[in-house]
């Protein structure tokens, strides 16, 4: 064990502070070693222990993938170049317009007209005709926005999927792949490529509570590993649900 911990520490010490790389467990009421003292620890034995320890799983897993988004982008950024308003991308003239050209991340990029896509099955990024230049941004790393639609990027498609029927204005994503709109509660999982509509769920009162609940005004809601989607709690009735249109 002291082997194990001392190269973990070693490890450490390349770090940030602000790093989440190890997390001290507990198991009992018990004196914590002298290398662990700073770090901020989880006493499983406490009731909310385990949610603690969830919680500093996910902020560590949101730390990797900025830090991959970031990697990603700057990779992406060595592609391009501008030399007095002309785009190069990999040394290629484009005809993308340099005065207005900003990249958004390691997928999309735009001028003041088009937004245009990179994907490794084209030497060139695609210009995308159909979406909003002025208005399109990113939401998170799966899903992007204009003022008309949602579009999500999944690894099926090399461009992104247009979600029909979202509320672009009241879209907000939340935790355990659930989103909601003024209108609906959605779901996205594995086992589908675009989102589910939970139907006869309050989306105005909806809220994750934790890892396995979620609530809404009538109703609480259990995540269990048997279904990807909810039950209603007491009755044990699963959620109705559709799929969201999509092109």
């Amino acid at each position: 064990m002291q082997k194990e911990l001392k190269d973990a520490m070693n490890i450490f010490e390349e770090k940030l502070l602000s790093d989440i790389f190890i997390i001290p467990l507990r198991l009992e009421d018990c004196q914590i070693p002298l290398e662990l003292l700073e770090i901020q620890y989880v006493n499983i034995y406490e009731n909310n222990g385990w949610e603690k320890l969830i919680h500093a799983i996910e902020l560590g897993i949101e730390q990797q993938n900025e830090e991959h988004v970031l990697f990603e982008e700057n990779s992406l950024k060595s592609d391009y170049e501008i030399v007095e308003n002309i785009v190069l991308y990999k040394g290629s003239i484009t005809d993308i317009d340099g005065s207005t050209f900003q990249i958004i991340d390691s997928i999309f990029s735009k001028d003041n007209k088009y937004v245009y896509c990179q994907t490794n099955a084209y030497v060139v990024p695609l210009r995308l005709l159909n979406v909003e230049a002025d208005s399109f941004r990113k939401i998170n790393d799966q899903y992007y926005s204009d003022s008309k639609h949602i579009y999500i990027m999944t690894q099926s498609y090399i461009v992104p999927m247009i979600l029909h029927d979202i509320d672009v204005r009241t879209f907000k994503i939340l935790d355990r792949g659930y989103h909601v709109d003024k209108n609906n509660v959605y779901k996205l999982t594995n086992s589908y490529i675009v989102p589910m509509i939970l139907h006869d769920v309050d989306a105005k009162t909806f809220k994750v509570v934790n890892h396995r609940t979620c609530i809404d005004a009538q109703n609480s809601y259990i995540d269990t590993d048997q279904y990807i989607i909810p039950f209603r709690s007491g009755s044990k009735e699963l959620i109705k649900w559709t799929l969201v249109k999509w092109e």
